[in-house]
């Protein structure tokens, strides 16, 4: 299975999401971002350089909020809640972003694999779902 994290970004009481660009799979549906662990690579570093290559912004990492088994990709997501330390987001690979206050994340058109990171989130936050 691949293993592949991804980030539920904090910045001024709100998460970051991105909207999957054209040349990527499941197009337009909206994710957290992150990517594939390369081998040698903690969670943690990978996540780090993903959100770098991706958003060109640095952040910090904090809470693991477990795996996700997604059978049908053949693939293990694993979810961090993260801080936005610096830098100037900008977009290489999602088309779309936008910060959304965390109540609202199950409004958003989340892919289903990050379903359960939000329960996880908002559990770990004191927020009702």
């Amino acid at each position: 299975m691949i293993r592949v994290v991804c980030a539920l970004i904090e910045k001024e009481n709100q998460v970051f999401v991105a909207q999957r660009g054209q040349y990527q799979g499941a197009h337009g549906q909206w994710e957290f971002p992150g990517g594939k662990i390369d081998p040698g690579e903690t969670e943690e570093d990978a996540l780090i350089r993903e959100i770098s290559e991706e958003l060109c912004i640095e952040i910090a990492v904090h809470e693991r909020l477990g795996e996700v088994v997604v059978k049908e990709n053949r693939l293990i997501l694993i979810g961090y809640v993260c801080s936005w330390v610096r830098g100037s987001l900008k977009l290489v690979e999602h088309q779309d972003s936008r910060w959304v206050a965390p109540s609202e994340l199950l409004l958003q058109d989340l892919s289903t694999p990050d379903m359960p990171l939000v329960a996880r989130y908002l559990a770990l936050r004191g927020i009702e779902s």
